[in-house]
């Protein structure tokens, strides 16, 4: 009687597990074409034909698995409200959402178990992702879009701000306030955004033929991680400074925050003798003294739109990748001051 050829023998035969034998062949997400391909011709070539079960028959998981990086943990609720734009879109469209926290800088990325046992049909990401943990997920074969990031040299689906935009806005916003010696802070390696926000610095400094003076900006450093560390180690870092200007546009909130603890402690007011513009719209941006004139970024908009843009990339697997810009708001709060006789 001859061999009945079964899943582990098709397994063996090409190398892999059992389970990722029955994803492919049930036509379940998570698993790369190349890897579907040679499991599919090889099943065929042995002659083996797979049945349908009723559940294999069911409409495609309608699971959707958010991954979010530890260090994005601690962002004043900035890419928790991202996440709720998520969430609330996908309970519209009657998806349920799986939250996967990870460590970026751990080594190599493992697919979320959720997305290896093919319980998900897309990943959408929050917050920086490197260029591995995103070649990792794209050899996964399985939709996937970033949200409020994107990579220069990988092409793939991105939501985000336009930072370059905000950027220009913030400083064009200082300039129209009688500003016109304007120092940056932001470590713009840490970042896409920050980086981005910095050239729209540039740009607007540029066109009003303004000095953009390196040695009133701090780009190489966090001033909101260097206050968590020690405060002294932020005041030092501004102390470095060749004197202050009348006002920075900070990377993001949580910089201006710091910004403003470390100026008081060197006997500096805010906006009295410095102002301080942040970006982002935080919670925390209404609750400090002054209250902090900033960029409103819409995060649960973001959110939205990247869940949208997540179907749309179930439905259609071929579609050219897009990054679509949502346009910073800006708001005028208490934290700049207008100079008299500009």
């Amino acid at each position: 009687m001859a061999h009945k050829v079964s899943m582990d023998d098709i397994a063996r035969k090409v190398g892999l597990s059992k389970n990722t034998v029955s994803l492919a062949l049930r036509g379940m997400p998570g698993i790369s074409t190349d890897t579907r391909g040679l499991i599919v011709r090889t099943a065929h070539e042995m002659g083996y034909r797979y049945k349908q079960s009723d559940a294999d028959k069911r409409p495609a998981s309608r699971n959707l698995c958010i991954i979010v990086p530890t260090t994005a943990h601690d962002k004043q609720g900035f890419f928790a409200h991202i996440q709720l734009g998520i969430e609330q879109e996908a309970k519209k469209q009657h998806f349920n959402t799986i939250f996967h926290s990870y460590e970026e800088n751990s080594g190599v990325f493992e697919l979320p178990l959720c997305v290896r046992d093919g319980l998900a049909s897309g990943i959408i990401s929050v917050g920086r992702v490197s260029e591995g943990t995103v070649s990792v997920i794209s050899r996964s074969g399985i939709p996937f879009v970033m949200a409020d990031h994107y990579l220069e040299r990988v092409p793939g689906d991105s939501i985000l701000t336009d930072n370059t935009q905000g950027g220009d806005c913030a400083t064009e916003y200082l300039i129209a306030k009688g500003h016109r010696d304007i120092g940056y802070i932001g470590d713009i390696h840490a970042s896409m955004s920050f980086r981005d926000r910095y050239l729209g610095y540039l740009n607007a400094m540029a066109r009003h033929g303004l000095p953009s003076n390196a040695r009133h900006c701090i780009t190489h450093a966090g001033l909101d991680e260097l206050i968590r560390e020690d405060q002294a180690i932020a005041v030092a870092e501004i102390e470095k400074l060749d004197g202050l200007p009348t006002a920075f546009f900070c990377a993001n909130d949580a910089v201006a925050i710091s910004l403003c603890r470390a100026l008081s402690q060197m006997g500096v007011q805010v906006p009295g003798t410095v102002s301080v513009m942040g970006f982002d719209d935080t919670d925390v941006s209404r609750l400090v003294t002054p209250e902090l004139s900033t960029m409103r970024v819409h995060k649960e908009l973001l959110g939205r739109k990247a869940f949208l843009r997540l179907m749309a990339k179930i439905h259609d697997r071929k579609s050219v990748p897009e990054r679509l810009l949502i346009t910073a708001e800006l708001v005028d709060r208490k934290s700049v001051l207008e100079l008299q006789g500009r």
